[in-house]
């Protein structure tokens, strides 16, 4: 690849994302080497110095890593999620032709405290489903979700629940046919934090690793929030997105010489 001259984008930038694209394409391919420094730098023009700062980019974003002795080798090949659009966990695994699993680590009644019952809407004290599950891509975590439902809600959907399965389209269904509900979107949040030993555990990372926190409330059609969750998802596995249209009018100043432009 030929980089730009005289651009405002750094070398080591335009070299990270030259590596990228071939690694988000599949022209790089998970536990392929990729050539040494050198070659790189010879290919590209640069300096070892400057192909070495796009290495550990890429390296520190999830997307390659160092085995010492042997060379920087393509890992695993992020999940992109698209934080405009709703898609299940299975349906964004298959879609990239990976194996999803998802295992029910547990479910337990509890009682809503505040905050809680603030978010849900319901009462202090009132009865609730914690289900805490991990989601796994080929046999490796990738995300550890904690949901809170209201059992007078949700008590026959949950016992007949069945462990190690996805759920979204039985919880929809479930809604629809028992209460004439049905999910109408999410309100989301979210923050880096640091892992801690409980999910370190779960999610094969070391203390302190940073981890990508979301909290999700899904509300009805109804105006109701139904499920509150929160998923703490490991940084070197996603690629969070967002797609926006741009749908406006630009009313300009000057109405004598122009007239309403259109954005579509």
């Amino acid at each position: 690849m030929k980089l730009e001259e005289g651009s405002f984008i750094p070398f080591y930038h335009q070299i990270k994302k030259s590596l990228l694209y071939q690694i988000e394409t599949g022209e790089l391919k998970e536990n392929q080497k990729l050539p040494s420094e050198m070659e790189l730098a010879n290919e590209f023009g640069v300096s070892r110095p400057t192909v070495r700062k796009a290495l550990d980019e890429l390296v520190y974003a999830g997307y390659l890593i160092k085995k010492k002795g042997k060379g920087t080798f393509v890992t695993y090949r992020k999940l992109k999620e698209n934080l405009s659009v709703f898609t299940p966990f299975v349906e964004k695994a298959n879609a990239i032709g990976k194996s999803p699993d998802i295992k029910t680590l547990s479910r337990k009644m509890i009682t809503a405290n505040e905050e809680l019952a603030e978010l849900l809407q319901v009462s202090i004290g009132e009865e609730l489903v914690e289900m805490i599950l991990l989601r796994m891509i080929d046999g490796e975590p990738v995300n550890l979700k904690t949901s809170y439902y209201s059992n007078s809600i949700f008590a026959d959907f949950f016992e007949s629940f069945i462990d190690d399965t996805p759920y979204f389209e039985k919880l929809e269904s479930y809604l629809i046919n028992k209460y004439r509900l049905f999910p109408l979107k999410y309100a989301r949040s979210f923050e880096v934090v640091m892992s801690r030993e409980p999910e370190s555990k779960f999610l094969k990372v070391n203390k302190d690793f940073p981890l990508i926190l979301w909290e999700d409330i899904m509300f009805l059609n109804n105006g109701k929030p139904a499920e509150l969750s929160r998923t703490l998802y490991r940084s070197d596995k996603y690629h969070f997105y967002i797609e926006q249209n741009i749908e406006s009018s630009l009313m300009v100043k000057d109405k004598n010489k122009f007239d309403v432009i259109e954005h579509r």
